[in-house]
C-alpha cells in the first residue's frame, strides 16, 4: 500500500479544526493519566493542512493551562520548496503565538537550502528551532553536522533541538564521534524517538536496521539526550502512546539498556534531560 508520508499528506486535506482538536485531547488526557506536565507537539503547516492544527491546538493549549503545559512547534513536515504558500502558512503560524519553529530537512531536494531558511527565519523572529533530521539509513545525507555548524556560527547554542538523528548509527565509529562532538559543542538537544524507529525503519531488504540513534554515545560526549514518542496511533506507528515509562522501556530494550547504571540514568531521559531541552 502507500507509504505512511502519503496517507498523511491525503488525510490532512480532510482534517477539520473540531477534529484536530478531539484528537488532540485524548492524547493529553492520555498524557496526563500517565504523570506527563509538559509536551512539545508539532504541528503540521503545509499546503494540506493550512493552519487548522495551529487553531485546534492552541484551543487544547488554552484548556490545558496550569495541568499540562503544552509547547507548540510551527512544523514543515511536507517540507517548504513544493508550493508557493507553505513558507508564509510557517510565518503566519509564528504571528499567532507559535513560540518555535521546526524544519524537516530530508523533505526538501536541497537540504541545506531548507536548513539555512529555517536558520534565518527563527533569526529573524527570535525563536528556537526544533527540526526533525536525519531519520534515513544513507549517510550521504546526514544534516547534523550542518546544522551544527550553522548553530555555531550563528550563536544559537542551546536554542536547537533535533529529533530523530538515527543515520548517525550508520556511521563509522570515527566520523559518528566527531559529528557527536560537533552536536555537543553546538549545544544542541537530541531527542531520540525509538518507538517509531524500531517500526518503521529497517524495512529494506539490504539489512535489517534498528534505526534508534547513539543513546549511550551521545551521553557520555555530554550532550542533552531526550527520549519521546513520535507518533501516537497513527499511519506511521499504529501503537504510539504518550507514557513516558513505556518509551523508556521500549528503549532500554532498542539500545541495550540493561545494567542498573544505565536503568538510573535512563530515567533523566524522560525527566531532567527534555526539562533541559525545553
Amino acid at each position: 500500500g502507500p507509504s505512511p508520508q502519503v496517507l498523511v499528506a491525503q488525510l490532512k486535506k480532510s482534517f477539520t479544526i473540531e477534529d484536530i482538536y478531539e484528537r488532540a485531547r485524548r492524547v493529553m488526557l492520555c498524557a496526563i493519566r500517565h504523570g506527563c506536565t509538559t509536551m512539545r507537539a508539532h504541528i503540521e503547516i503545509d499546503a494540506f493542512a493550512e493552519l487548522r492544527g495551529v487553531e485546534a491546538l492552541q484551543r487544547v493549549q488554552a484548556e490545558f493551562a496550569g495541568v499540562l503545559d503544552l509547547q507548540l512547534i510551527a512544523f514543515a513536515q511536507e517540507g517548504i520548496f513544493h508550493d508557493e504558500v507553505t513558507q508564509g502558512l510557517l510565518r503566519e503560524g509564528l504571528q499567532m503565538g507559535l513560540s518555535i519553529l521546526g524544519g524537516c530537512p530530508y523533505m526538501d531536494r536541497d537540504p541545506r537550502r531548507h536548513i539555512d531558511w529555517f536558520f534565518d527565519t527563527a533569526e529573524a523572529a527570535g525563536v528556537p528551532l526544533d527540526f526533525h533530521a536525519d531519520s534515513g539509513d544513507d549517510p550521504s545525507g546526514l544534516t547534523c553536522d550542518y546544522i551544527a555548524e550553522q548553530t555555531i556560527a550563528r550563536g544559537m547554542q542551546g536554542r536547537v533541538t533535533l529529533g530523530h538523528l538515527c543515520t548517525l548509527d550508520m556511521l563509522e565509529p570515527d566520523h559518528r564521534a566527531r559529528i557527536i562532538e560537533t552536536i555537543r559543542q553546538a549545544g544542541i538537544h537530541v531527542i531520540s524517538l525509538p518507538a517509531t524507529e524500531m517500526h518503521v525503519k529497517g524495512r529494506a531488504d539490504k539489512h535489517t536496521w534498528r534505526g534508534v540513534t547513539r543513546l549511550e554515545e551521545l551521553r557520555a560526549a555530554g550532550v542533552n539526550v531526550s527520549i519521546s514518542t513520535n507518533n501516537i496511533v497513527n499511519p506511521f506507528t499504529p501503537y504510539g502512546h504518550p507514557d513516558l515509562l513505556r518509551q523508556a522501556l521500549v528503549t532500554a530494550m532498542a539500545a541495550h539498556l540493561g545494567n542498573l547504571d544505565q536503568m538510573v540514568w535512563l530515567l533523566d531521559l524522560i525527566t531532567i534531560n527534555p526539562a533541559r531541552a525545553i
